[in-house]
């Protein structure tokens, strides 16, 4: 699958007003860089928003609009 259809993926997903971890990006899409089409939506003008999580000694950020 393309970096672009995978930016897709990702903006169609979060357009509808769900976050998206790591986690769930590897499962439903078989993304596993999620940071790299973060960034490249971010330079594209998308104004996402990341907020990071905790749990014990593991963390990861949570993507939104």
């Amino acid at each position: 699958m393309s970096k672009e259809s995978q930016n897709k993926q990702v903006l169609k997903w979060l357009e509808s007003g769900q976050t998206l971890t790591q986690f769930q990006a590897a499962s439903y899409f078989s993304i596993y860089r999620l940071g790299a089409r973060i960034y490249d939506l971010k330079q594209a003008g998308y104004p996402i928003k990341s907020e990071l999580q905790f749990d014990g000694s593991k963390h990861w950020s949570q993507y939104s609009f």
